[in-house]
């Protein structure tokens, strides 16, 4: 779900997020309270409470869109697809849409040949919302500017709530995943006396083979050309280099950082597939060394190679992708050496408060 704002009621949409922060807060607090009226003082339950309310709410508001909303027409304003490099060293695509929609759902046309002043005069006597929506890659390459697009809206006063007419809250709401989760915490609760060491033994196991597992595909992937068979000329947007992985961050700073065994260059490349309408943004990650010059710089044209029906994923040519399994294997190196350290530590100390008891001579006492 969005939210849907007329150019005078953006300010009450920051009112209105503003003044959900604060309604959550006070929320925990009333379940807080409460829970200790009813003799209940364990801070879990008190945030399970709380994420429950949240939820509720939640469908609540999803279900009256279903139920009051109405079907409109709104028009494609803007495409906007960026590409975010987290401090793990990976990257995602997000995708938004800008759309326009009047009083009466109506396609807008756009008047052409006139000021600033009289276009948002115009924006205003008609009652135009505008809102924003984060499709999915299929829907993204689909559509284009100017296209019409339909939306359920559920109107209050200059604001709305939006969400495409395909969609409701059984296919908004991941509820196989919700149920599964539930059913898995349920489980836990229920076993966790007597298995609890299977539960443990499981989570180590899943927290050590499924980055390595993932590292080893991830690097056959990079190796895999078959599929590439398109060729194209793309310019580098963006280019950043990658060399170290940070896996906790606590306080505002980073604990958990890992220096690479190889470091490489996320490099942003934007150019326009073949038979496409509009560019599109493909990625490439190739190792570098630690303290060489850029490889490359943006508004460079270079050679890809990218699969049809995949053209997010491109290769540069004549680079190497060692990085996905080395850094991988490096990470596991590095802190079996902390955590052998902090073992063989323990030992020593257990060691030498073994050797003093035994070297102390025994009272009258004790013999």
């Amino acid at each position: 779900m969005n939210f849907g704002y007329t150019p005078e009621s953006f300010g009450w949409l920051i009112l209105l997020v503003f003044g959900t922060v604060i309604a959550f807060a006070v929320l925990l607090l009333l379940t807080r309270l409460t829970l200790r009226l009813m003799g209940i003082k364990k801070d879990g339950l008190v945030v399970a409470a709380f994420f429950g309310f949240a939820l509720v709410a939640l469908l609540g508001l999803s279900l009256a869109l279903d139920s009051f909303g109405e079907q409109v027409t709104a028009q494609i304003t803007s495409k906007r697809e960026t590409v975010t490099v987290n401090r793990r060293g990976d990257w995602r695509h997000t995708y938004l849409l800008g759309l326009r929609l009047d009083a009466k759902g109506l396609t807008l046309p756009v008047p052409s040949n006139v000021d600033s002043t009289l276009l948002e005069s115009f924006l205003k006597d008609t009652g135009t919302q505008f809102s924003t929506y984060s499709p999915d890659v299929v829907t993204y390459d689909r559509v284009h500017e100017g296209d019409p697009f339909s939306l359920r809206v559920l109107r209050v006063g200059g604001l709305s709530l939006t969400r495409p007419a395909n969609q409701n809250t059984f296919t908004f709401l991941p509820l196989a995943w919700l149920l599964a989760i539930l059913a898995g915490i349920v489980l836990m609760v229920l076993l966790w006396r007597k298995l609890w060491w299977l539960f443990l033994l499981i989570i180590v196991l899943l927290v050590v083979t499924v980055p390595m597992v993932n590292a080893y595909r991830d690097q056959q992937a990079a190796d895999h050309l078959a599929n590439k068979t398109e060729r194209a000329t793309a310019t580098v947007q963006d280019v950043r280099r990658v060399t170290e992985w940070d896996f906790i961050r606590r306080g505002g700073r980073n604990r958990g950082e890992y220096a690479l065994r190889q470091p490489y260059e996320i490099v942003e490349l934007q150019f326009t597939p073949r038979g496409a309408r509009s560019a599109v943004i493909g990625v490439d990650a190739v190792d570098v060394a630690a303290n060489a010059a850029p490889m490359f710089t943006k508004g460079q044209t270079v050679e890809i190679q990218y699969a049809h029906d995949q053209p997010r994923n491109v290769r540069l040519d004549g680079h190497t992708r060692n990085w996905h399994w080395r850094d991988m294997v490096g990470v596991y190196i590095d802190s079996a050496l902390i955590l052998g350290t902090i073992v063989l530590f323990l030992l020593l100390l257990a060691w030498f408060g073994w050797r003093r008891k035994k070297s102390k001579p025994l009272t009258p006492e004790a013999q």
